[in-house]
């Protein structure tokens, strides 16, 4: 189809469906491919540009999580500790 030969695209559908009868379908996919010519299709090179931010912050964003959530634990144990320490409790 993007290569502008109907008979292989026609002979390629034929194999793949395992059938003669394509027609219908074969004109289904020329009228997607003639609505979709106004879009613009981007390059991998494009989307890896457009994403790379995303790509690099979200694994950051999920360390930076963890971090905080550590830090925040070993404040409570801490705490509980200073506080056994503190009232002179003995661990059994």
């Amino acid at each position: 189809m993007e290569r502008n030969d109907p008979q292989a695209a026609e002979a390629v559908l034929k194999r793949l469906r395992g059938t003669d009868d394509v027609g219908d379908e074969l004109k289904i996919l020329c009228d997607e491919q003639k609505a979709n010519e106004h879009v613009k299709h981007l390059t991998i090179k494009q989307v890896s540009a457009s994403l790379l931010y995303r790509v690099e912050k979200i694994p950051q964003t999920t360390c930076n999580e963890q971090i905080r959530d550590l830090k925040k634990s070993n404040i409570f144990l801490e705490k509980i500790l200073l506080t056994i320490f503190e009232n002179g409790v003995q661990c059994i």
